[in-house]
């Protein structure tokens, strides 16, 4: 017969066996994760939504560089995930894999559905060019490779100054388009 305290190690096993019925479901239910998980690999909107400081930005297309943006701030949009709102832009536009233009702004609105860039206060464009370009809003289509504005503008360069209401700017072809009431000093 068996003695002893070692012995009867066994039963111990054996009660969590045979009592598994009656604490079996209550420790199941204690231990299933809490909350909604959805099906697996499921990305819900609250999920795409992000804030961070002080980001570089960097953009190509083709394995070209397209654009490279350094700002201050960058975050969704609360009610759209497709919207990046920026703070203190700094920028440079790229053209066949070569800095093309610097820009900056106090504020910027990148949607990157449409892959639209709207930058907003105090916006200046310095051109490959050497023209300056200053405006209160412009807008840059990334598609189609085009600056606009449809603020009033002032372009500046070593020997010509221009004012008007608004501003197409092919990256392209490097053609300006003035629009409005244009004034033009040239020296």
């Amino acid at each position: 017969m068996m003695t002893g305290s070692r012995n009867l190690l066994w039963i111990v096993p054996l009660a969590l066996l045979l009592g598994w019925p009656v604490y079996g479901p209550p420790l199941s239910r204690f231990l299933a994760p809490r909350g909604d998980f959805g099906k697996a690999g499921q990305v819900g909107e609250a999920t795409k939504r992000f804030v961070m400081e002080e980001v570089l930005y960097l953009q190509e297309k083709g394995g070209k560089m397209d654009w490279r943006i350094r700002t201050s701030r960058l975050a969704t949009d609360r009610t759209n995930s497709d919207l990046m709102e920026m703070t203190a832009v700094k920028g440079t536009f790229f053209r066949d894999g070569a800095e093309n233009m610097q820009v900056s702004a106090a504020s910027g609105l990148y949607d990157t559905k449409n892959e639209v860039l709207n930058l907003r206060s105090n916006v200046d464009l310095l051109t490959a060019d050497g023209y300056t370009i200053r405006s209160e809003q412009l807008t840059y289509h990334e598609n189609e490779k085009l600056i606009t504005s449809r603020s009033p503008i002032r372009m500046t360069g070593k020997t010509l100054d221009i004012r008007g209401n608004g501003l197409d700017y092919n990256m392209e072809t490097r053609a300006y388009k003035v629009a409005g009431r244009v004034q033009a000093v040239s020296w």
